[in-house]
């Protein structure tokens, strides 16, 4: 049976892989012995699962953030620029920094950008850790980059020590998001024990 469409301008729609709305669309009559699909509902637990795991997703993702701009500061400094992004670690401006020093010369030295990629990879494996569950890695990510921000609140950069705070916050509903999920699971579990 295939209907025409009333409307040119709407998008098709796919599921698995088999156009279901597009320029015209195709309707199958049910095989014979097929049982017909019964939907299944979605009770408020599935759904407060889901916003748990979207929530603790983008805090986690932060860490990707963080390790990206981490990265990306590093090869500005090592460029010579004399800007970076304030979310990125500070750790990495103070590894540059000493390392530039102690080589004597005005360029950023092979191995300090090293320890910052090594660094910023961390902090995103951290990341993968966090949007996986791992509450522990989490914890020990976020009191990292507390530590970090006090950098900048010992150079008194106001505007890092704002960002950092932000992030953090971000970081802190992702945990606490973590956290509540592990509990939905946990009596999910037991209940089904």
């Amino acid at each position: 049976m295939t209907v025409p469409r009333t409307s040119q301008d709407q998008p098709a729609l796919s599921v698995d892989g088999r156009v279901v709305l597009g320029s015209e669309t195709t309707l199958t009559p049910l095989e014979v012995g097929a049982a017909a699909a019964t939907p299944t509902a979605v009770t408020g637990e599935d759904l407060a699962r889901y916003q748990l795991v979207q929530r603790r997703n983008t805090g986690g993702a932060w860490f990707y953030w963080i390790g990206g701009a981490s990265i990306l500061n590093s090869l500005l400094y090592a460029a010579g620029s004399q800007w970076g992004l304030v979310v990125g670690l500070g750790f990495t401006y103070l590894i540059d920094g000493f390392a530039t020093e102690l080589s004597g010369t005005v360029r950023t030295p092979i191995y300090a950008f090293a320890i910052d990629v090594m660094l910023a990879g961390s902090v995103m494996l951290i990341g993968r850790a966090a949007r996986r569950g791992h509450l522990a890695w989490y914890a020990a990510g976020m009191a990292f980059y507390l530590l970090d921000g006090l950098l900048f609140i010992a150079v008194q950069d106001f505007l890092g020590i704002a960002v950092h705070g932000f992030a953090l916050y971000g970081l802190w509903n992702g945990w606490r998001a973590g956290r509540a999920l592990r509990r939905i699971e946990t009596a999910a579990l037991v209940a089904t024990a």
